[in-house]
């Protein structure tokens, strides 16, 4: 069973407009934050300020979850337990400036690839998706906080300050990115990849903050495996200069420019196809 659909997906940008204000340091210059819950068991919530972070959910059956600030990757693995919702997520924060040798700002480009499998075996559906969005923080002193909206976990997002400056999702969460696709629940693996892109105007003279993050859940009988590859990165820098609060976001990638004759190719070919297909080399159905 094999069948292709066709996305593109158009980040929503906003260009800060002509006012410069310079930076202020930021106290939270990068951060990777995993949380996990299954609604019966206690939550996982943790963040650390390393450049790769990872953990598995104990109190579950089989949640995973990493974020790598040196590639831009996260991941999330998810097998259904009994009775209940399981969640694992991961987000990978940084702040970045952009140096385009002159005060004039500059378009920058990205891609978020989305790549995993899903099964499910009863009528429950699971599902995974990743998302990037960058802000503006520019004059702020600090630009994350820990929020608890339900009373049962922390999560960590952009104060309501940070303004937004473009943003993508991509994934197969609720199936919404695979039209006229109907899920067998056959118990079997399928195969879901599928690339977001976007760009934004980067001022050289502002600082922004980027956060990636990456969520899959999974009820009883039925698994999302996005533990592979969910990756971030900047398609063209227009020639600037990226650093980032880490020191190390992205320092595992190289920016590949396309040739002018090969982004024609790529307009008319399948940008950010979504493949579906019986997973080979794998496990044929979910583990038990």
């Amino acid at each position: 069973m094999k069948k292709n659909t066709t996305i593109f997906i158009t980040a929503v940008v906003v260009w800060a407009g002509a006012s410069i204000a310079m930076a202020a340091p930021i106290a939270d210059k990068s951060l990777i934050h995993i949380l996990q819950f299954d609604y019966v068991n206690p939550s996982f919530s943790s963040s650390s300020t390393n450049s790769y972070y990872s953990n598995t959910y104990a109190s579950s059956a089989d949640a995973q979850a990493y974020g790598d600030l040196t590639t831009g990757k996260i991941g999330t693995r998810v097998i259904g337990s009994e009775g209940r919702d399981t969640n694992s997520i991961a987000t990978i924060f940084d702040t970045l400036t952009f140096n385009t040798g002159n005060t004039s700002p500059v378009e920058v480009s990205f891609d978020l690839n989305h790549e995993g499998s899903l099964a499910s075996s009863t009528a429950d559906m699971p599902g995974s998706m990743s998302y990037v969005r960058i802000y503006d923080i520019t004059g702020l002193d600090t630009w994350l906080e820990t929020r608890n909206p339900f009373g049962l976990w922390d999560s960590v997002d952009a104060v309501d300050e940070a303004t937004s400056v473009t943003w993508a999702r991509v994934g197969t969460f609720g199936m919404q990115d695979v039209p006229n696709f109907e899920f067998p629940h056959d118990g079997l693996f399928y195969d879901f990849d599928s690339t977001a892109n976007g760009s934004f105007m980067a001022d050289p003279l502002r600082t922004y903050g980027i956060a990636i993050g990456g969520y899959s859940i999974a009820t009883s009988n039925s698994a999302a495996d996005f533990l592979g590859t969910s990756t971030f990165q900047f398609t063209n820098l227009n020639g600037a200069a990226l650093s980032s609060g880490s020191g190390v976001f992205l320092s595992q990638q190289s920016v590949s420019v396309p040739e002018p004759s090969i982004l024609l190719l790529l307009s008319i070919g399948a940008i950010g196809m979504i493949g579906l297909r019986r997973k080979s080399g794998k496990t044929d159905s979910i583990p038990a």
